[in-house]
């Protein structure tokens, strides 16, 4: 059996329940793009409004990911990226909105977009997301296969995706890519779908989650994020791998693992842009910023 070694480093946690982690960061380092935060614990209550519902998917052909001016400056406050959802593109959005980093949590988004979508995604946010994809066809065939107007029965099981593996299919690939993009989008977009006019929205991951982490980031770099913030262990790879997407390169990801590899099996997963649209990829992707 092949073990993901879960490599963590120990942090102090002064602060549970609902309070968010926010950090006042330094300065940017060279050509490599990576901040090194100070850490500041505050507690903030954000009240979040909902509003505009949205009752179709509308299609539209293949087109270039759309590059959103970026605010001038670093951040003074970053809101902490946690769980499964916890800090939401509505959370992050309204940071973002006050003029600072904004953070969505990637950990199981594609879990979350597939029972977002079954439930019927009662305020259009996804639709709405999926609706600005660049591939429509891509988009399209995911939401046919997933989408369920006005929701599942509840007696009803969730579609599930299968596991992830260090060879994953199309289909994996195109769940994570989809889902941290709509994430991101919605994040950077009002509900209305104009942009936010301020603030910067990043994408938290775990790196010892490693399998989709390629293809999560790839998703949130076509939604034009502006930061990658990763913990739970040392993401030396990662700067190396945003190089590489930003310019539709291939790229790889040396998995950490116990117990003996099969024959001919390595001990990485990769990423083809070009192989992941079947075509030429987008080269002149912005790429973000690193936060370890």
């Amino acid at each position: 059996m092949i073990l993901i070694r879960m490599r963590t480093q120990k942090r102090s946690n002064s602060m549970q329940g609902t309070s968010l982690t926010t950090t006042t960061m330094k300065q940017q380092h060279n050509n490599r793009n990576m901040m090194n935060p100070c850490c500041l614990l505050i507690v903030a209550i954000v009240l979040l409004s909902s509003s505009s519902m949205v009752s179709s998917f509308s299609a539209s052909t293949a087109r270039t990911p759309k590059t959103l001016p970026s605010p001038v400056g670093t951040p003074k406050v970053i809101q902490g990226g946690m769980g499964v959802r916890i800090s939401s593109y509505q959370l992050a959005r309204e940071v973002a909105k006050k003029g600072q980093l904004g953070v969505i949590s990637g950990t199981a988004m594609d879990t979350i977009l597939l029972r977002q979508l079954q439930d019927g995604d009662k305020d259009g946010a996804m639709r709405r997301a999926l609706a600005s994809f660049p591939d429509q066809d891509m988009a399209r065939r995911f939401m046919d296969k997933y989408f369920i107007e006005n929701g599942k029965d509840e007696l009803v099981p969730y579609k599930h995706l299968p596991m992830w593996t260090v060879t994953p299919s199309q289909e994996l690939l195109e769940a994570a890519v989809l889902s941290t993009y709509a994430e991101v989008w919605n994040a950077k977009h009002n509900e209305d779908g104009t942009p936010i006019e301020s603030g910067w929205v990043g994408m938290n991951l775990l790196t010892k989650v490693q399998l989709p982490t390629v293809p999560s980031l790839y998703g949130a770099m076509l939604a034009d994020v502006d930061y990658i913030l990763m913990g739970a262990g040392i993401p030396m790879q990662i700067p190396r791998i945003l190089d590489s997407l930003a310019a539709g390169e291939d790229c790889k990801l040396t998995l950490d693992i116990e117990g003996t590899l099969p024959e001919g099996m390595l001990a990485e997963t990769t990423f083809s842009p070009a192989s992941f649209w079947n075509a030429s990829p987008p080269t002149d992707l912005k790429r973000p910023n690193f936060v370890p």
